[in-house]
């Protein structure tokens, strides 16, 4: 999306009543001004393509510098919540410890059923495979990510999707995830942790131009 009145053609969609989940930000188009470094144009899209025109190859470097800072920051916070088994020093015993991540649909999700049958095709972009159990209330399944061989477990209700992955996971497979039931399934979804959705939010400064 380009243009003057881009600002204001988000905040219309975004703001009617339902229909917020049905866009996505695909590109945003960053103008950025220095008085010392000069001025470049910046434009990145959801895959992480990133094209610049302008006078400033420093601002340039600074952009793709925040980005990876931002993944990295959004990654490892996964890695934070992912559940394993700490031992004890002294007895030999251990404790449970992490967190599942759990996913807010900005409206129910219409059919259970046929996301999951989606999610656990193999298919891009997903690449999930499980043997899942959904209905109209409740689905569950032990899955695995083809592109990384790690196992998670997901959980979903109409309202929200539940995510558990384990030691030694990825953080991008939730990365990815959420990325794509941005795109495909609800772009108004949020994370229930705070930390979370906050890297997950797109900053006012870059507001799509």
């Amino acid at each position: 999306m380009c243009g003057h009145h881009a600002d204001e053609f988000l905040e219309t969609v975004t703001g009617a009543d339902g229909h917020g989940h049905a866009f996505s930000i695909d590109r945003i188009t960053i103008p950025i001004a220095d008085d010392d470094f000069g001025f470049v144009n910046h434009a990145v899209n959801r895959r992480a393509h990133f094209v610049a025109r302008g006078d400033s190859f420093a601002l340039h470097q600074q952009v793709i510098a925040d980005v990876i800072a931002r993944y990295r920051a959004f990654v490892e916070a996964v890695e934070a919540r992912t559940t394993r088994f700490v031992a004890l020093a002294d007895d030999g015993g251990g404790t449970l410890q992490g967190t599942p991540i759990e996913i807010s649909f900005s409206r129910p999700l219409p059919s259970i059923e046929t996301l999951f049958e989606e999610l656990f095709s193999s298919r891009e972009p997903f690449r999930l495979w499980g043997l899942y159990q959904a209905d109209e209330r409740y689905g569950e399944c032990d899955a695995v990510d083809l592109h990384v061989g790690a196992s998670l477990r997901i959980e979903a209700q109409s309202e929200f999707l539940r995510v558990q992955v384990y030691d030694g996971a990825c953080g991008n497979t939730v990365a990815r995830l959420v990325s794509n039931l941005q795109h495909r399934v609800d772009g108004a979804l949020s994370l229930v942790d705070p930390e979370l959705d906050a890297l997950l939010t797109l900053d006012p400064a870059l507001q799509p131009a």
